[in-house]
């Protein structure tokens, strides 16, 4: 297994799709912190934020519009195509035929899995390494609205001041997040990179049963990020409405907010992706066992 993965993963870093994922990250990752930072000495310089909250992955970031956008598409790039490239040429027959079709399938998954781990947990950690650079620590909450442990900061964090009815109230991890905002940010980026990667493995295994057209498999991966995205915003529109709301949006869980996480729970998107892992690994045995007949 193991010389299947070090071969998959020499693969994948040769692939174009991973080398722009990649890049397309590391320089929204790095080219941000400049920005802002240009920003601010313009026109704040003495109103400056915290390092923590102007996280690339953070909501209220102009970058993570952008991230947005690209993520459903993104996840896709690293390695989640190579099995289609393969069948197309006609190399998994000989690959297969040669060796072991379990470890075939399963060492790509692996790979899949880690490409995109990889790309998010190192621009994310990357982005935070330089905000810690140019921003002070104790700067403001986030973007000139809020100063840390003000008297506005607390009810923000604790969500005293929600009216919405909700699952899970406040900040998440708020003990990191008030002492050590940049560990905090480091959990939401093993976070997002395991839910990014997961993502791809899902995209890889759907993969396996298309026959024609790559843009297929981006537009499943689309379409289900944007089923959890429709969703929590239906939830949104009934706790309007005295409903008890939980964020649903996958997107939402690979980010972070600085003033309110309301409905976020991560034991809710612990039991996604373990429902994806277990659908996963379920449909590639039955496809293993289809190739066998």
């Amino acid at each position: 297994m193991l010389n299947y993965i070090k071969l998959n993963f020499k693969l994948m870093t040769k692939k174009k799709t991973f080398i722009v994922a990649f890049a397309v990250m590391l320089a929204i990752a790095i080219a941000f912190p400049f920005l802002t930072y240009i920003r601010y000495m313009k026109n704040f310089e003495f109103n400056m934020p915290a390092a923590n909250s102007v996280f690339m992955a953070n909501t209220f970031m102009q970058c993570w519009d952008y991230l947005v956008v690209i993520f459903p598409f993104l996840v896709v790039f690293p390695y989640a195509m190579s099995f289609y490239d393969e069948n197309k040429l006609g190399v998994k027959f000989y690959i297969q035929t040669r060796g072991d079709r379990k470890k075939y399938y399963f060492s790509q998954i692996i790979v899949c899995f880690f490409g995109m781990f990889i790309i998010i947990a190192v621009s994310y950690s990357l982005n935070i390494i330089l905000n810690s650079i140019l921003f002070p620590k104790d700067g403001n909450d986030y973007l000139s609205t809020i100063s840390r442990y003000s008297i506005n900061y607390v009810p923000n964090i604790l969500d005293d001041n929600l009216a919405m009815n909700v699952l899970s109230k406040g900040m998440s991890f708020k003990y990191l997040y008030i002492n050590y905002p940049q560990i905090y940010n480091l959990i939401i980026t093993l976070i997002a990179a395991t839910v990014g990667g997961v993502m791809s493995v899902a995209a890889y295994v759907f993969s396996l049963f298309v026959r024609q057209g790559k843009v297929f498999i981006l537009l499943f991966s689309f379409i289900v990020f944007e089923i959890f995205s429709t969703i929590d915003t239906v939830l949104v529109s009934m706790a309007s409405k005295g409903k008890c709301y939980l964020m649903t949006s996958i997107l939402n869980y690979m980010s972070t907010c600085t003033h309110s996480q309301a409905g976020k729970n991560y034991i809710y998107i612990l039991l996604v992706m373990l429902s994806f892992v277990i659908a996963e690994i379920l449909v590639v045995k039955r496809k293993i066992k289809e190739d066998e007949l």
